[in-house]
């Protein structure tokens, strides 16, 4: 767990949180931010920058340990769940992706790129994906094929 204050010299609190947050070795480790700057506005920002937690000074030692230890918990809970996740989709034989709301894909498993060809070191897939068949050159896969009617 990373326990920064906000106002340090050269990079503040936020700006760290935000560095943690764009490396992947970095990305999951719980980030508490100690500030003197009171207010909903101060702690919204700490929390809109990455951080689990925003703390203001002064305050009493139990309560940061208390806060310390609801974060590592809930982040070695976070952890243990996407450790599952990972290997529960890796397990599927079947080429597997998740989407994001814009139809980027955002997740693969090993058998996504076995079958298709196309790792995880791409990622994210933005539409039109690469392996979606052109419409002009094959109309047939791309077009939907009608519904039977029911009887």
């Amino acid at each position: 767990m990373v326990v920064s204050d906000v106002m340090m010299p050269r990079l503040n609190g936020l700006d760290l949180v935000r560095t943690l947050r764009v490396d992947p070795r970095t990305a999951s480790v719980p980030v508490l931010l100690l500030s003197a700057r009171a207010g909903q506005e101060a702690s919204i920002e700490g929390l809109r920058a990455g951080a689990d937690d925003y703390l203001v000074k002064p305050f009493a030692a139990a309560e940061l340990l208390a806060r310390v230890e609801a974060n590592v918990k809930l982040a070695r809970l976070r952890n243990h769940h996407a450790r599952w996740r990972t290997a529960l989709i890796d397990s599927l034989q079947e080429a597997f992706f998740v989407c994001d709301e814009e139809g980027a894909v955002v997740e693969i498993n090993a058998s996504f790129t076995t079958i298709l060809g196309y790792g995880p070191e791409d990622l994210p897939y933005r539409p039109v994906h690469p392996w979606w068949p052109d419409a002009a050159v094959h109309p047939r896969p791309t077009a939907r094929s009608p519904r039977p009617s029911p009887r």
